[in-house]
């Protein structure tokens, strides 16, 4: 197997983050009980429903926007196969699959705030209910085994990209 795609980073940050979530909402839950097992200002009741309410929908945010995100991608050319690498909270579960299970490449192109663009390959497999996302920076050369798996998404980046 040949590494072939490689989100440097990607594991580190997405773990780092669930970190400081548990954290936010170990302090939430810390202002809520300091706030109702103590007589005089209940304000910290509503520091603490903030803390906790935004840790959970931190949580869910960073799980569904990251769990189908490949890490990383291995690949052999020779029998077809390929590794791919998804992030799990403090895991990574590799997700084997033939070159040929892999229904459908595209771009996707994922609208951000203030007019921000991230760009996305999408990987349809049998394997996987939902579609695997490969994670792609302008201005970063692509990798050539990435150009022979999906050459008409990555043409389609290109195009748009420029």
């Amino acid at each position: 197997m040949t590494r072939i795609y490689e989100n440097r980073g990607f594991f580190l940050r997405q773990n780092g983050s669930i970190v400081v979530l548990v954290l936010v909402v170990v302090y939430g839950v810390f202002e809520l009980w300091r706030a109702f097992t103590s007589a005089g200002d209940t304000t910290g009741a509503l520091f603490g429903v903030l803390f906790v309410g935004g840790g959970v929908w931190g949580f869910y945010t960073l799980w569904t926007d990251g769990r189908d995100v490949i890490g990383a991608l291995d690949a052999d050319f020779a029998s077809r196969q390929a590794v791919f690498t998804l992030w799990g909270p403090f895991t990574q579960k590799p997700l084997a699959e033939s070159l040929d299970g892999i229904i459908e490449w595209r771009l996707w192109v994922k609208p951000g705030t203030r007019g921000q663009r991230s760009y996305f390959l999408q990987a349809v497999t049998r394997s996987s209910p939902r579609p695997l996302q490969i994670e792609l920076k302008r201005g970063q050369p692509i990798p050539e085994g990435l150009r022979r798996i999906a050459p008409a998404a990555i043409e389609e980046f290109e195009t748009t990209t420029k």
